[in-house]
């Protein structure tokens, strides 16, 4: 079975309106290099590229994940990229949800990042939650990462592997 991989992002800065409750997003690359196959889906955010769907998701080359990190890196330091090893299905299903739900509300990104993920593959015991602390710890506890990052040399070494 062909392998690929999904990573989560967890932005858990604190806001001064929510405490910890910053953003949540998650962005999908190929093993097999292809550059077409890159997604990246950020609802509710603010992250901007030129490219950007209606939906907040962007598709190809221009998927960037560390010019997605650096962004998420003005809040603070509290920013956390997990890894998951996901099939072709896996992230065809995860993909299919994001468009299906959209870009969301104010503040619907953690929601709807879980909504693309519950249930499927590695993400099986994901809840539903508004909260990216509450979707960050329920990635911790599941251990079934394959890895992290919190700056840009460690994403790129976890995104080398």
């Amino acid at each position: 079975t062909e392998v690929a991989a999904t990573y989560v992002v967890s932005n858990t800065n604190p806001t001064g309106w929510f405490g910890n409750e910053m953003h949540s997003g998650l962005f999908i690359i190929p093993d097999d290099g292809d550059p077409e196959g890159k997604f990246l889906y950020d609802p509710s955010g603010t992250y901007m590229n030129r490219e950007m769907g209606s939906g907040r998701a962007l598709y190809g080359p221009d998927v960037s994940p560390e010019e997605y990190l650096k962004y998420q890196l003005l809040d603070g330091p509290n920013v956390t990229i997990r890894k998951y090893a996901t099939t072709p299905e896996e992230e065809a299903e995860i993909i299919k949800r994001s468009d299906d739900i959209g870009g969301g509300g104010f503040f619907d990104c953690t929601t709807n990042v879980t909504r693309a993920i519950n249930g499927v593959g590695p993400f099986a015991e994901i809840q539903e939650t508004m909260w990216p602390t509450k979707l960050d710890r329920q990635l911790r506890q599941s251990k079934r990462a394959v890895g992290e990052a919190h700056d840009l040399e460690s994403l790129r070494q976890l995104l080398s592997k």
